[in-house]
């Protein structure tokens, strides 16, 4: 992969996002930009590991959306 996919969830600056979905919940499907989020990938269980809090998506329920863009895979550490 050459570029690795960013997520941001509402509010997630308060919680140290944005931040790259792990290359294994990531999926790529043969242009440039896309990419998205392994079907067997938990997002909502990773963003809690990472810091994200669970009543933040609890509150929001079927409105919880969040934000994802690409950027080249250099550009995120550990890459």
């Amino acid at each position: 992969m050459n570029r690795r996919l960013i997520v941001d969830p509402p509010n997630g600056s308060k919680y140290g996002f944005p931040k790259a979905v792990p290359i294994k919940g990531t999926i790529y499907y043969g242009s440039k930009w896309d990419y998205g989020v392994q079907k067997e990938f938990d997002l909502m269980k990773w963003l809690v590991k990472e810091g994200y809090p669970q009543k933040e998506i609890d509150k929001l329920g079927d409105k919880f959306v969040y934000k994802y863009w690409t950027v080249p895979a250099e550009e995120v550490d550990g890459t």
